[in-house]
């Protein structure tokens, strides 16, 4: 059976029979007459070893793959979309698995033929690379497909966007460090969705919605938004119809790491009141929050624990989902499973020890896709169907009203306001 060692033989045999190929620690020369052949073979090795070390992990990919592309197409078809759009290196990843896993390997397998490195040393540090990349892009290709998925389940009939700038090259960029929050800016007006962005730069004056529609299924407006990050402008003109909370206050109680979840759905009665998902003070408080979990061991992993801190900093209105790639750990279930109630001893009698005499019916365990503290386990896989429970938890809520489902100001918990703080 060929291995990556064979491959990567021949590589080494093409580079000695051309002497004007020159790889040292020190010099690299690469004619153009030589350069196709040299790379389709330093090509092969990579995709050798990837395919012999990884081979779960390409298997994964490639099932990723096919389904964001169904996924893509049945959203691009029901929003009338020209082009779904993600950022260069996860759209590698997508269109071709086994080029996307086998990246990592570029400057260590250069390093090899430069004589910088051994073999076994190779062997030993490439898998991590590859396994590290890849859950980087098996997670943000898994929350793509989710988003996708539910875009679909709403039966949208209209979808909007809010043009944000990308600052990356923004001569007046330091002053997002030096002075974050100092300026106020108009948030630009909805514009119809003709390519839809699922990732967005790191340099953008406030957050906005991936998308935000209008459900025929909800007879609302649904703002979808993932990929939370740092901003440094202060948004005009906040909805008032929505509820926000202070990032300050936020980091104030639960420190600074690890405070968004992955997605997050907001539903409004206009789409002009769900153009800002956060600016540099201000986040407002969500219907649902959805966290992704691909992995089989993200419950062993204290996945669950990042699900109830999310869930405890921004409170929504209707829980949280976990979207899990794999069947739902038997363990979560049973961390979710109410307690049992107390049972009681009844009083012995002439005819015979007493029997315990539960005081109130037992209430069955958790199972996926049941509620239990607010935390509702999916087992979904690529089966957008099984997103349902989602789509079904925001149709009831709007059937019943939101206003009469707004909490109290004085019910709400210590060191939480309502408003917008600026």
């Amino acid at each position: 059976m060929e291995n990556w060692h064979q491959n990567y033989d021949e590589l080494k045999d093409y580079i000695k029979g051309h002497p004007s190929i020159e790889i040292s620690a020190s010099v690299m020369v690469m004619p153009d007459d030589v350069r196709p052949e040299f790379y389709r073979l330093f090509n092969r090795v990579r995709a050798a070893f990837v395919k012999e070390k990884h081979p779960a992990l390409l298997a994964e990919a490639s099932q990723l793959s096919a389904s964001f592309a169904a996924a893509r197409t049945e959203t691009m078809a029901c929003l009338n979309l020209k082009e779904v759009v993600v950022n260069p290196y996860l759209a590698d990843f997508l269109q071709n698995p086994a080029d996307g896993l086998m990246r990592p390997l570029f400057d260590p397998l250069f390093a090899l033929l430069q004589g910088k490195t051994s073999i076994e040393a190779f062997e030993q540090t490439a898998p991590n690379l590859v396994e590290t990349s890849a859950r980087t892009l098996l997670h943000q290709g898994y929350i793509h497909w989710t988003a996708l998925s539910l875009m679909k389940l709403m039966a949208p009939d209209t979808a909007h966007l809010v043009a944000v700038v990308d600052d990356t090259d923004e001569p007046d960029l330091t002053s997002a460090v030096t002075r974050p929050g100092w300026y106020t800016e108009e948030v630009p007006l909805l514009a119809v969705a003709e390519r839809l962005p699922l990732d967005f730069s790191l340099y953008t004056r406030f957050l906005v919605p991936r998308v935000i529609l209008h459900s025929g299924v909800l007879n609302a407006f649904a703002a979808i938004s993932t990929d939370f990050h740092e901003v440094y402008r202060r948004a005009k003109d906040l909805s008032q119809h929505l509820e926000w909370y202070s990032i300050e206050e936020i980091r104030s109680e639960f420190g600074m790491g690890d405070l968004w979840p992955d997605m997050v759905l907001v539903l409004g009665d206009s789409g002009e009141d769900l153009r800002i998902a956060a600016d540099y003070f201000n986040i407002a408080r969500p219907d649902v929050l959805v966290d992704v979990m691909e992995t089989e061991d993200w419950y062993q992993t204290g996945g669950l624990e990042k699900i109830k801190r999310h869930k405890n900093i921004l409170k929504p209105r209707l829980g949280a989902f976990v979207v899990c790639r794999q069947p739902v750990p038997l363990a979560a279930m049973e961390e979710l499973a109410p307690t049992p109630p107390p049972v009681q001893a009844a009083t012995p009698t002439a005819e015979g020890p007493g029997q315990p005499l539960p005081v109130a019916d037992s209430a069955p365990a958790v199972s996926a896709g049941e509620s239990c503290h607010d935390i509702h386990l999916l087992s979904v896989g690529y089966d957008a169907g099984a997103l349902e429970p989602i789509v079904e938890a925001l149709r009831q809520w709007r059937t019943i009203g939101r206003e009469a489902q707004n909490v109290r100001p004085e019910d709400k918990p210590d060191g939480w306001r309502t408003g917008i703080y600026n």
